[in-house]
């Protein structure tokens, strides 16, 4: 009680008693030198938070190198929706038609993203023109210009067999806004025309059929 006093002089008893509630969290053999202050403690604390900061900060740089080693020799930008194990997310499903293109969204988790803010207004699962789906996403290919990044469709061919011209002409078209990956319906990769985008894209979301890529 009187080294209890000499600590607390207020109340020796309220003192004693978080002692003991202390000694008995803390197991009743323990001795005075196997306790630390709390201010260590918290210092301890604070420099695990940082660490673990870091190894994230870390892991997010990694997945965005990687990202930008997919172009190859670094002749094309890294893509603008990269998820957390370091793939690209697709914007658009696109299918080119003979009349035009039927587009749709590809990656319903980014319903949120603040990209859409930057898409016009165009009919989803219509076939629209070429010329109505680039106006409507000018602005978005402009500003990932800026970011020095590109947003990916996934492009599905549905042209008449005779009419593959018209299909490279929207391949060139679409291409003006995004980078392309193309999808066949063999499981053999198939090499298309010239595209501006990577040859090595690992896409986040495997499309049905089996896709094949530039």
């Amino acid at each position: 009680m009187q080294r209890a006093a000499e600590i607390d002089p207020n109340d020796p008893p309220a003192l004693l008693k978080r002692a003991l509630e202390v000694l008995n969290r803390l197991g009743p053999a323990t001795q005075p030198d196997q306790v630390r202050p709390l201010s260590q403690m918290a210092s301890e604390a604070e420099l695990n938070q940082k660490v673990a900061s870091l190894e994230t900060n870390n892991d997010r740089l990694r997945r965005e190198r990687d990202n930008l080693m997919i172009s190859g020799k670094g002749l094309s930008f890294p893509s603008c929706w990269i998820n957390s194990a370091g793939q690209t997310e697709f914007l658009f499903d696109v299918t080119f038609m003979d009349a035009g293109v039927r587009v749709n969204d590809a990656t319903t988790s980014r319903a949120q993203d603040s990209a859409w803010a930057m898409v016009g207004s165009f009919a989803r699962g219509s076939e629209i023109t070429e010329r109505t789906f680039l106006a409507a996403t000018s602005k978005l290919a402009t500003w990932s210009r800026e970011q020095k990044c590109r947003f990916y469709t996934r492009n599905h061919d549905a042209t008449g067999v005779t009419n593959k011209d018209r299909y490279k002409y929207l391949q060139r078209q679409v291409e003006q806004n995004f980078y392309p990956f193309y999808v066949t319906t063999t499981a053999v990769p198939k090499r298309m025309p010239k595209s501006s985008g990577p040859t090595n894209l690992s896409p986040a979301q495997s499309p049905a059929p089996e896709p094949a890529q530039q």
